[in-house]
C-alpha cells in the first residue's frame, strides 16, 4: 500500500492530502458534535466517517479532473504551436506558457535557447485527444487512501469510548497532534524548523477548523431557519441558493485561484465538474441511502420551476464554456442568469404540494 501511494503521488502530494485531510477532519468533528449534540459516539463515528470518506472520494476525483484538465491544457498548447503562422509566433506562445517560473532563474537568452528547443521537441509531438488513463484513476484512488488513512485515527476515540464529550476531545487532541506531526515533517522535507513548521500548522489548521465550525454549525444548524423566517426567504431560495453558496465555497475558492492564474481550463472544469458530480453522483446516492438511514426516503421529483431552471442553466454553461474563450460580458451574462433565477425563488416560491 506504501509503495501504491509513492507511486502516484510525490512528496509534496503526500503531505499535502495528509494535511487538508486532517483540516477537514478537524472539522467535520466540530460541525458535526455541534450539530448532534445529543447523540452518542456510535452516532458520531457513523456521521464523521462518512464526511471523511466524502472529502476522500471528492478529492480523489477532483485529482483525476486536474490530471485530466493538464493534458488538455498540453495538447492545445501543441496544437497553438504547430499551427502557428510563422516561428516567431510559435516561440511567444511557448514563452507565454513557461516564462513565468523561469524570469528569476534565466536570461532572455537563456529563455529563448528554452523555447527553441521545446519547439523542436512540440514539432515531432502528436496531438492526441486528452482522455482519462488508467494512471489518473489510480492516482485518484492513492489520493483518497491516504485521506482515509490520515483521517482514520481521529475517528479511533469514538470506537473505544462510550462518552461522547471525551471522544471529541481526544479526536480533537488525536487530530491536532497528527497535524504537528505533519507540519514538523514537512518543514524537514523544505530545510526549515520542523518544530516552528509543526506549530506554525497546527496553529492554521485550529483557525481554519474555528472558521469551519462557524460556517457550518452556526449557520446551517441555528441560523438559517432563523434568518429565512426573517427575511422572508423560501425553503427553495435557502436551498438553491444560500445552501449552494456556502455549500460550493472550496470549488469556488479553487475555481477563481484558476481564472486568476489564466488557467480557464482549470477554472471551468472546476465549476462545471463539481456540479455535475453533484447532480448525477451526490443526489441519487443520498436518494438510496435514505431508504437505509434517512427518517423518511427522499424523491427526485422537483416542480416544474426548478427543472426549467436546471435546463436553462445548463444550456447557458454549455454555450459559454464551448467557445473556449473568455470575455467579461459573457460573466456578466452568467450573473444575470444567476440573479434572475435568485430573484425568481425570493419573490416567487413554488406552490406548496
Amino acid at each position: 500500500m506504501r509503495s501504491f501511494i509513492h507511486r502516484y503521488l510525490d512528496p509534496a502530494g503526500r503531505l499535502g492530502e495528509i494535511l487538508f485531510g486532517l483540516i477537514m477532519a478537524l472539522g467535520f468533528t466540530g460541525a458535526v458534535r455541534l450539530g448532534r449534540e445529543d447523540a452518542d459516539s456510535h452516532a458520531l463515528f457513523i456521521g464523521i466517517l462518512g464526511c471523511n470518506l466524502a472529502w476522500a472520494i471528492v478529492d480523489g476525483v477532483m485529482y483525476v479532473l486536474t490530471e485530466l484538465f493538464e493534458r488538455g491544457r498540453k495538447a492545445r498548447l501543441i496544437r497553438e504551436v504547430l499551427t502557428a503562422p510563422t516561428e516567431e509566433v510559435a516561440l511567444q506562445r511557448i514563452g507565454d506558457e513557461l516564462d513565468g517560473p523561469l524570469m528569476a532563474l534565466t536570461t532572455p537568452e537563456e529563455r529563448g535557447q528554452i523555447h527553441r528547443s521545446v519547439l523542436g521537441i512540440v514539432r515531432h509531438a502528436k496531438s492526441e485527444r486528452p482522455r482519462i488513463r488508467r494512471d489518473d484513476l489510480l492516482g485518484g484512488v492513492a489520493v483518497a487512501l491516504i485521506i482515509v488513512l490520515a483521517t482514520l485515527p481521529v475517528v479511533v476515540p469514538y470506537l473505544v469510548v462510550s462518552d461522547p464529550n471525551l471522544a471529541v476531545r481526544l479526536s480533537h487532541l488525536i487530530a491536532l497532534t497528527l497535524l504537528f506531526l505533519v507540519g514538523a515533517w514537512w518543514g524537514r522535507v523544505v530545510g526549515a524548523s520542523p518544530w516552528r513548521i509543526g506549530a506554525g500548522l497546527t496553529v492554521v489548521g485550529m483557525v481554519l477548523v474555528l472558521i469551519t465550525i462557524a460556517l457550518v454549525s452556526e449557520v446551517f444548524v441555528e441560523s438559517v431557519q432563523e434568518a429565512a423566517l426573517a427575511l422572508g426567504m423560501t425553503p427553495a431560495f435557502v436551498g438553491f441558493i444560500v445552501v449552494a453558496l456556502v455549500g460550493a465555497a472550496a470549488e469556488m475558492a479553487a475555481a477563481f485561484s484558476g481564472a486568476r492564474k489564466n488557467r480557464l481550463d482549470l477554472s471551468v472544469g472546476i465549476a462545471l465538474g463539481s456540479a455535475a458530480q453533484i447532480a448525477l453522483f451526490v443526489a441519487p446516492v443520498l436518494v438510496l441511502a435514505s431508504y437505509a438511514i434517512g427518517p423518511a426516503p427522499m424523491t427526485l421529483q422537483f416542480w416544474p420551476g426548478a427543472v426549467v431552471m436546471m435546463l436553462i442553466a445548463t444550456l447557458t454553461a454549455t454555450l459559454i464554456s464551448n467557445s473556449g474563450r473568455a470575455a467579461w460580458f459573457s460573466g456578466v451574462l452568467v450573473l444575470g442568469v444567476y440573479l434572475i433565477f435568485a430573484i425568481t425563488l425570493y419573490l416567487l416560491p413554488p406552490r406548496a404540494q
